[in-house]
Order: structure tokens, then C-alpha cells, then sequence
């Protein structure tokens, strides 16, 4: 049996695997992505108040919470020119 060296490969930046991930998924990752939220969101949800609306509701809330959160972490880790 024969000794092989294991193959060198380049570096792959972080930038490139997000461009590829990218071109490959599309929006579609994010629709899932949010699909799969809506859907938890309703089993989450007592058996009274599963509704569309009471849906609605809760991911509108969350969503403006995580936006808020984008903001200000970008603000404070100098990512935009808003003061923290």
C-alpha cells in the first residue's frame, strides 16, 4: 500500500462561499427560510389562537425586533454612520 499525500487545496475566503451560496440558492432560500418561520410561529401558537391573523401578528412583531437588533448592532460595531 502506497502512502498518498493529502491534496492541497486553496483557500476559500468567506466572501466567495457567500457569493456561491448565493448564485446556487437565490431567493429561494429565503422564502423557505421565512416559510419555515410562518410555520413554526403556528405551531407555536396555543390550538385557541391559531389563526392567520394571530400568525401575522407574531411575525410582524419578531420581525421588527430582529430589524431593530440589525440596526443597532451594525451602528454599534460601526458597520453605519448612525450613533449607537
Amino acid at each position: 500500500m502506497t502512502h498518498q499525500e493529502p491534496q492541497k487545496r486553496e483557500p476559500t475566503s468567506g466572501l466567495h462561499l457567500q457569493r456561491t451560496q448565493r448564485d446556487i440558492m437565490g431567493p429561494i432560500l429565503v422564502d423557505q427560510t421565512l416559510r419555515q418561520a410562518i410555520m413554526h410561529c403556528w405551531m407555536m401558537l396555543p390550538d385557541d389562537q391559531r389563526t392567520p391573523e394571530n400568525v401575522e401578528k407574531e411575525m410582524t412583531r419578531l420581525l421588527k425586533r430582529a430589524l431593530d437588533n440589525l440596526r443597532e448592532d451594525a451602528a454599534s460595531f460601526g458597520f453605519t454612520n448612525d450613533p449607537a
